[in-house]
C-alpha cells in the first residue's frame, strides 16, 4: 500500500504529465505540415541527451536505439514494459504516469 503522499505525488504528476501533453499537442497542431516534417527530419534517430545518431539494434527481441557516444538507450513503450515484467511495479507505474497517450 501506498504512503499518502506517494499517493500525491503520484496524482501530481500525472497532472503534470497531462498538462505538458496538451499543450505539446496544441503546439503540434499549430505547426504546418512541411514544419513538421522538418522537425521530424531534424531530430528522427538522434539522441535527446547529445544529438549523436542513433544506431537500432535488436535486445530480447526488442529494436533498441542506442547511442553509442553517450551510452544512453532508447525503446518505446511495449518494449519497456515486456523488458520490466509485469510484476515491477515502480517501473509500471513510471509507464503509466509517462505513457503517451493520442
Amino acid at each position: 500500500m501506498q504512503k499518502p503522499h506517494e499517493a500525491e505525488e503520484e496524482y501530481f504528476a500525472k497532472l503534470e504529465v497531462e498538462k505538458r501533453r496538451k499543450l505539446a499537442e496544441k503546439k503540434h497542431a499549430e505547426l504546418k505540415t512541411h514544419e513538421v516534417e522538418a522537425l521530424r527530419e531534424t531530430h528522427f534517430m538522434h539522441c535527446p541527451e547529445c544529438g549523436a545518431n542513433l544506431e537500432p539494434f535488436v535486445f530480447k527481441g526488442f529494436s533498441v536505439n542506442k547511442c553509442f557516444h553517450c551510452g544512453g538507450a532508447f525503446l518505446n513503450t511495449e518494449a519497456f514494459q515486456r523488458l520490466c515484467g509485469e510484476d515491477n511495479k515502480f517501473l509500471n507505474l513510471v509507464v503509466e504516469i509517462f505513457q503517451f497517450k493520442k
